[in-house]
């Protein structure tokens, strides 16, 4: 047993297998707990889309916070919270607009707010999780990626 472990260990430290790994849990998840993986298809690309308006609007590190749109020059700490506040509130908003549309795209809406069901809009329900899962776990490794291996 402990040696399937670290088998399995091993194979995870690979990027690619992790990725598929997170992606065909997500696809077990869908086509088991549709309602579920609605959560978490749209927690995960509310999380990219708000990560990358909050870089958008203000970077920093080591004590240090600048804000693009007005250069390159340190901010104080009190403009950077707003400027970060900002960017959670736009990032979240965005986000929720731009999951609604993915979901639109690959074939689901959700019903009426009374219900909160989803809805089969032209696609049938495997097709459309394979392809939002294989969406949601390329855009998080790219969110990964960028944000650990590729920044400025």
């Amino acid at each position: 047993m402990a040696s399937v472990l670290a088998q399995i260990d091993a194979s995870l430290r690979v990027a690619s297998v992790a990725v598929g790994v997170s992606i065909l849990l997500l696809i077990v998840v869908g086509l088991l707990f549709p309602d579920a993986w609605n959560y978490v298809f749209t927690a995960a690309i509310a999380w990219v889309v708000s990560d990358v308006v909050i870089n958008l609007v203000v970077k920093g590190g080591g004590r240090i916070v600048q804000i693009p749109i007005l250069g390159t020059r340190t901010q104080f700490k009190g403009h950077g919270y707003l400027a970060f506040i900002i960017g959670i509130l736009v990032g979240t908003s965005s986000s929720i607009f731009l999951s609604g549309i993915l979901l639109g795209i690959v074939g689901i809406t959700v019903a009426s707010a009374q219900s909160g069901r989803l809805v089969m809009t032209g696609a049938d329900w495997t097709s459309t999780v394979l392809i939002a899962s294989v969406l949601a776990g390329l855009l998080v490794y790219g969110d990964f990626q960028f944000r650990f291996y590729v920044r400025d």
